[in-house]
């Protein structure tokens, strides 16, 4: 869930050097830093300097080295669910910044809800190299129609494991080899990937059971959270 308020920042330096940025509030702040590639799905992903709440008053402070005439983008946010309150920020360095409100990121909407089941119909993988095949699992087909970070989460009454392909994907081969991965370490122990997918490449998402549960079966809700609208189909192994 989505449950952290953030303002987006874009600050320019107009000369070279080591500028230190300090947050000043009543609530307990925390700051990540970022080129320009970031996610409201996790903000540590591309986070290139982060502080929680550790400095003076609880506030952060972050201290980083920036060329001339360059941008960079920071994210104030809270270290309380769905705290608000005032806030400011003080930039130190060799020359001033300029700062203003970044209105250009488009905040991810739920684009689609997929219910499925595991059963002794679905097709079953391997977890490891020259092993039989003994979890069951549910392969789908992703394509995007616009490139940016995606979040894939799952319910179940199980514990659920996913992995994300390009192309292809192979259930007599390890698993190891996916773009991205996720055990069952989130809340109740669902999946959870967050992956940057591109327009016009096709992924396969395969949604399985935990390792060391094999022949598990049950039904499953997948959530997708992303920038635009996605195409997803069951696919037949």
């Amino acid at each position: 869930m989505l449950n952290y308020y953030c303002e987006i920042i874009e600050i320019h330096t107009k000369e070279e050097g080591d500028y230190t940025i300090i947050s000043h509030s009543t609530k307990n702040l925390v700051g990540y830093i970022y080129e320009n590639n970031f996610t409201l799905l996790n903000l540590n992903t591309n986070a290139i300097e982060s502080d929680d709440d550790s400095h003076y008053n609880s506030q952060f402070r972050i201290t980083l080295y920036r060329q001339a005439n360059i941008s960079f983008i920071l994210i104030v946010t809270t270290a309380q669910e769905l705290e608000q309150g005032d806030f400011s920020i003080t930039v130190y360095g060799p020359s001033y910044v300029s700062m203003q409100y970044h209105s250009k990121f488009t905040e991810p909407i739920v684009q689609l809800n997929y219910s499925s089941e595991l059963n002794n119909k679905s097709s079953k993988h391997t977890s490891f190299n020259c092993r039989q095949l003994d979890h069951y699992y549910e392969a789908l087909e992703i394509n995007v129609n616009t490139s940016g970070f995606y979040l894939f989460s799952t319910e179940s009454s199980f514990n659920t494991s996913g992995y994300l392909y390009e192309h292809e994907f192979n259930p007599y081969d390890s698993i190891d080899n996916s773009l991205a991965r996720s055990d069952d370490s989130c809340d109740d122990n669902q999946l959870r990937i967050i992956a940057y997918l591109k327009f016009n490449i096709t992924y396969i998402l395969i949604i399985t059971t935990h390792y060391a549960y094999p022949d598990q079966q049950g039904p499953f809700s997948l959530f997708v959270k992303g920038p635009d609208e996605i195409k997803i189909k069951q696919m037949s192994m």
